[in-house]
């Protein structure tokens, strides 16, 4: 965690110093708070505001907003969801197409690609140029 990060946890009167240095403005905190700044941090990773964390730090019912918070985050997944599956609907005929023509491309560089030896042979064995 940054400086700043502390400072502005500070500001936000999520995390205070134990003390606070008044000729250079250090910022000390005691082992016990370390306990608070993870578990800021492990809220954060978890998706939850800054207002959602001053909130369970400031006496509500933790096992509430973190089953509050696990439905909210479930309905988001079927949200995201639902729109991956609309884009799949409309991107899967587009894949076919694109599938298709490559399909087809391989087709002529496989048949390019035998033409190009029948005119090889034909150039060492013969003499001649293959007519095509």
């Amino acid at each position: 965690v940054t400086v700043k990060t502390l400072r502005f946890y500070e500001e936000q009167g999520l995390l205070m110093p134990a003390v606070t240095n008044q000729e250079n403005g250090y910022r000390y905190y005691s082992l016990s708070q370390i306990a608070v700044l993870h578990q800021i941090t492990a809220l954060k990773m978890a998706g939850f505001t800054l207002e959602e964390i001053a909130h369970i730090h400031s006496g509500a019912d933790e096992e509430a907003v973190l089953r509050k918070k696990k439905s909210e985050l479930i309905a988001r997944i079927a949200e995201l969801t639902r729109q991956i599956a609309v884009m799949y609907g409309y991107l899967r005929p587009l894949f076919l197409r694109l599938q298709n023509s490559l399909g087809k491309m391989k087709f002529l560089m496989q048949t390019n690609s035998i033409m190009q030896t029948w005119k090889n042979l034909a150039k060492l064995h013969c003499r001649t140029e293959f007519p095509l």
